[in-house]
């Protein structure tokens, strides 16, 4: 669920820490790196579940630690950095990622990720069997709701989303 992420996260992170200075590529980047990750490992077969690592708190944890411990407070872009596991724990409620305990805490439950819940052999399928269902669809359609009403504040949308790509701020 693309749009479903980027809108909602973007929306979310204007709403709650209202930073007119951050660079918003990185939190829409950090808002994807979960199924960016888990997609990819299921495409190659290392996983059987599209949602394993990418998912997990830990992952989120391990994110911002890394990131505290390789920049340091001067660094200018250690802020926008920061966007990242801030994204990634959006993800994880958007996701709701409550329901898949096992994958959520993972390694915590013998190591193992929760049950696929999905019957796909590959990610055509899960794409497929994805657009089938309501709640994805609706999902999809709130993100691109959100992501129009956020970047169409002030000056027109295709503006905005142009500085939005350039420099990350609209």
């Amino acid at each position: 669920m693309i749009f479903w992420h980027l809108g909602v996260t973007l929306f979310l992170f204007v709403w709650i820490f209202k930073d007119k200075n951050a660079d918003l590529r990185f939190l829409l980047i950090g808002s994807l790196l979960p199924d960016i990750i888990d997609k990819t490992l299921y495409l190659f077969s290392f996983t059987n579940n599209s949602r394993t690592y990418g998912h997990t708190l830990l992952f989120a944890v391990l994110s911002l630690f890394a990131i505290m411990i390789i920049t340091n407070r001067e660094n200018p872009k250690r802020k926008s950095y920061l966007l990242i596991p801030i994204a990634l724990l959006f993800h994880l409620v958007l996701d709701e990622m409550w329901m898949f305990s096992e994958t959520l805490f993972w390694p915590s439950f013998n190591g193992l990720f929760s049950a696929s819940n999905s019957s796909a052999n590959s990610l055509i399928e899960l794409f497929i069997i994805s657009i089938n269902k309501t709640e994805v669809i609706l999902k999809e359609i709130t993100g691109m709701l959100f992501l129009f009403l956020s970047l169409n504040q002030n000056t027109n949308f295709r503006v905005n989303l142009v500085n939005l790509i350039k420099t990350g701020k609209y």
